[in-house]
């Protein structure tokens, strides 16, 4: 008999496996698709709104799950109180030794990438509203900075920031960061 690389769990593996497995389903039924449908919606439940870059990323295990703890440089407060330069954000997802988890909608940061963040305080650390609704990537294009949602990029198969840069798709920054400004003043 040949070796297969592979440890022969038995009964206990394949009890994981659909463990895992229920576990993943129950979650998909029982809780709401964290999905905004509108700008309007982004601006209302937010803190905060920074314009940042994730500098670094560190992914860890908790309860279970991998989260992953990125460090954003702030380059502009668009709407909020006063943050400081350097600011946490904490994400479900991410990659811990050959493991990986990546959830639907959820938040993708590239490190360097800069980032417009729809962000709710967690007291000592962020959390982006709405999941991967509330990230929107800032992208040059012929000398106009653009903004391109990130959930458009992983909806769309073979899209990337780069296609869609080099397509010139997305809306300019200073259209869009005004908008968000005046629905930002008309907060309570």
């Amino acid at each position: 008999m040949g070796y297969s690389g592979r440890k022969n769990l038995g009964a206990r593996g394949g009890f994981c496996r659909l463990f895992m497995l229920l576990l993943l389903l129950s979650w998909f039924f029982c809780f709401p698709q964290a999905h905004a449908e509108s700008l309007d919606q982004l601006t209302e439940g937010a803190d905060v709104i920074v314009m940042a870059v994730p500098v670094q990323k560190a992914s860890f295990w908790q309860n279970g799950l991998i989260k992953t703890r990125a460090l954003l440089e702030v380059e502009q407060v668009v709407f909020g109180e006063r943050v400081n330069r350097k600011i946490p954000v904490l994400y479900d997802g991410g990659v811990v030794g050959s493991i990986g988890l990546m959830v639907s909608h959820g938040v993708f940061l590239p490190a360097g990438q800069k980032v417009l963040l729809f962000l709710v305080d967690r007291g000592g650390y962020f959390s982006v509203y709405h999941e991967g609704a509330g990230v929107f990537f800032v992208r040059s294009f012929d000398g106009k900075e653009i903004v391109i949602p990130a959930e458009e990029i992983r909806s769309r198969p073979g899209m990337s920031v780069r296609s869609l840069r080099e397509e010139g798709e997305g809306i300019p920054l200073e259209s869009f960061l005004s908008r968000v400004r005046h629905l930002c003043g008309e907060r309570p």
